[in-house]
C-alpha cells in the first residue's frame, strides 16, 4: 500500500499523469491557472445565455413526447 500512496503523491506533486498507450508514452497536464480562469469564463457566458431559452423541462418531457407520437402512456 506504501507504494501505492507513495505513486500517487508523486503523481500530484508532479501535476501530470504519465500513461503508455500503444508503446508510446503520454504525459496528460494539468491546466494551467490561466486556462481555467478562461474556461470558467466561457462557461458562465454560455449559462447566461441559454438560462431564459426554452428548454424542455423533465415534468413536460413525457407529454411532449406522447404529444409527438414518439410515446405512450402504456410505453415504460
Amino acid at each position: 500500500m506504501n507504494d501505492d500512496l507513495e505513486l500517487l503523491l508523486y503523481r500530484i506533486f508532479y501535476g501530470s499523469l504519465i500513461f503508455y498507450y500503444n508503446n508510446e508514452k503520454y504525459i496528460l497536464k494539468s491546466p494551467t491557472i490561466p486556462i481555467k480562469y478562461e474556461a470558467q469564463l466561457l462557461y458562465n457566458n454560455i449559462i447566461n445565455d441559454e438560462k431564459y431559452n426554452d428548454w424542455i423541462r423533465e415534468e413536460n418531457l413525457e407529454n411532449l413526447l406522447i404529444f409527438l407520437s414518439l410515446w405512450t402512456k402504456d410505453t415504460k
